[in-house]
């Protein structure tokens, strides 16, 4: 009488999907989370203040008609030390609007300025800005030739 062993290669296909499975469950848990507002931030806004009235205090929202990157640098440091924030504050987020002309361009248009506008705020100035990523959008409000950077400070 011949004894068979189990064939345990028809198990190892089970177990690669199990594997699969789970982390995949491990992944969409994780990515899953909305991040919070830091607690400081939250506890230093009085009775008669809105949450977005404090986190647009910390917003630099300014019309460029070109890229000036001295511009934006001085801009910057402005912003700190009128709002007195430290030097070394990071940007939190970035949010860049290109201008078009609506009677004779598409928004897209608009929307590339802005990304063209991002590419070279990005080379001129990796220290600050290359590990954010930037929202585009366009803005018929803005001329075609203007940028609109909005700064968002904190960690």
């Amino acid at each position: 009488m011949v004894v068979e062993k189990p064939d345990i290669l028809g198990q190892a296909g089970w177990m690669y999907a199990d594997l699969f499975l789970a982390l995949m469950v491990i992944f969409l848990a994780t990515i899953s989370f909305v991040p919070k507002v830091p607690q400081p931030l939250l506890s230093s806004i009085s009775p008669h203040q809105t949450h977005s009235d404090q986190l647009s205090r910390f917003t630099l929202s300014k019309v460029y008609p070109s890229f000036d990157i001295a511009g934006i640098r001085e801009d910057i440091l402005k912003f700190d030390v009128t709002n007195g924030l430290p030097q070394e504050t990071p940007i939190s987020s970035v949010q860049i609007v290109g201008g078009y002309n609506s009677t004779q361009e598409t928004p897209d248009q608009g929307a590339m300025r802005a990304l063209i506008f991002g590419m070279r705020l990005k080379s001129a100035d990796p220290v600050h800005f290359s590990s954010i990523g930037a929202s585009l959008d366009s803005s018929p409000q803005l001329t075609p030739n203007q940028v609109q950077l909005n700064l968002t400070f904190g960690g």
